[in-house]
């Protein structure tokens, strides 16, 4: 409701505050938004950051009415170099693409992102790859076929193996795809979750939350993929 604040945090930091400026139902008859045809919908609210927070023309933050235990310690180091991190992981992406049967001919033409995250599952960061049709959306709009990785790779005491996988290759109309939003100790054991959000093009996002266990992340939640919950179960 209005007046509630909210701890925002990026990177495993705290990076300020929200202030609640409308409740999603605080006015009778009037939501804060609605759907054609839906009368139970996933809760929003109208906030306000504080100064202190940098924000552009779009803004993500995770966020979090009860304090976090370790959100506020200092980064771990990164023994990679940022350089380095995102060659290995692309390394480690295009040896999962390969391998799922996109060539790598077809992988070099796709865009490429990576970066390197101090979550704690081990002793080295978190490599997150990505290689995504720049077209995905149009082959998804015509029945095109795309080619799409998403790998997460961790270290196993004697090089990085990955650790989480998502590839597409094919029709693009029901292809399901990953992206990666934060990482934050949600359950205060030391090792951060990792939020990624999943989507399919035309319809809505949802998020999922990664614990890591054993070498692997694995999902603990996954949020509705609509934003009408009249037929959630």
């Amino acid at each position: 409701r209005s007046g509630t604040n909210y701890t925002l945090y990026q990177d495993g930091q705290v990076a300020g505050t929200a202030t609640v400026k409308q409740g999603m139902w605080e006015k009778p008859g009037m939501p804060l938004y609605s759907l054609p045809n839906c009368h139970l919908l996933t809760p929003l609210s109208a906030v306000a950051l504080d100064s202190k927070v940098k924000a552009g023309i779009t803004v993500e933050f995770l966020a979090s009415g009860t304090p976090l235990p370790g959100a506020t310690q200092a980064a771990k180091p990164e023994p990679l170099t940022r350089e380095d991190a995102i060659t290995k992981a692309r390394d480690i992406a295009i040896k999962v693409g390969t391998g799922a049967g996109i060539p790598k001919a077809r992988l070099d033409s796709l865009d490429y992102h990576g970066l390197a995250i101090n979550t704690g599952a081990t002793a080295q960061p978190t490599l997150i790859a990505s290689f995504i049709d720049p077209n995905a959306e149009e082959a998804a709009a015509h029945g095109d076929e795309t080619s799409y990785v998403f790998v997460m790779a961790d270290w196993d005491g004697t090089d990085y193996q990955p650790s989480f996988v998502k590839t597409v290759d094919g029709s693009a109309t029901h292809a399901e795809y990953r992206r990666y939003v934060d990482h934050l100790d949600i359950d205060g054991d030391g090792v951060d979750e990792v939020v990624i959000e999943g989507w399919r093009y035309g319809g809505d996002s949802f998020p999922i939350v990664l614990k890591y266990k054993a070498g692997h992340w694995l999902e603990i939640f996954h949020g509705a993929s609509d934003w009408c919950l009249d037929h959630q179960n």
